[in-house]
């Protein structure tokens, strides 16, 4: 069960990361409070988070280290949490968008560097995060 868990966890991580999906076909705030209604939320939480950051890592490694911040999934699921429950205007800022944000937080971004993203974020930009160069 656990497997079969995480590998769903990574396809759909790895779909949220593909370009060429529009912003209403990738996960986003909403479809992460949907996960608080299974009894083990922040299991699946945390295995969806390791799915990003494996299938970023699979995508372009060097870009993903570069993108994202690595601690225990478990703390990265809660962040992500805390970042939707903080304002519900991040309801619709994708998971993997999220997950960035969390990251500059913890590389210790400025407050202001973080606030002008979620902004950004709010008002429709999407990164291509693993699109090579």
């Amino acid at each position: 069960m656990k497997i079969l868990v995480c590998l769903c966890a990574l396809t759909m991580a790895c779909l949220s990361l593909s370009y060429t999906l529009s912003a209403a076909d990738t996960a986003d705030g909403g479809d992460w409070k949907l996960f608080g209604r299974y009894i083990e939320a922040n299991r699946m939480r945390a295995f969806f988070v390791q799915g990003i950051y494996e299938g970023a890592l699979a995508m372009n490694q060097a870009k993903a280290r570069e993108v994202f911040y690595y601690t225990d999934y478990t703390t990265l699921a809660s962040a992500v949490s805390e970042f939707y429950s903080d304002d519900d205007d991040n309801a619709d800022i994708p998971v993997t968008h999220a997950l960035y944000i969390v990251s500059m937080r913890m590389k210790g971004k400025s407050k202001d560097a973080v606030d002008d993203m979620i902004k950004k974020f709010r008002g429709g930009l999407r990164l291509e995060f693993l699109a090579k160069q």
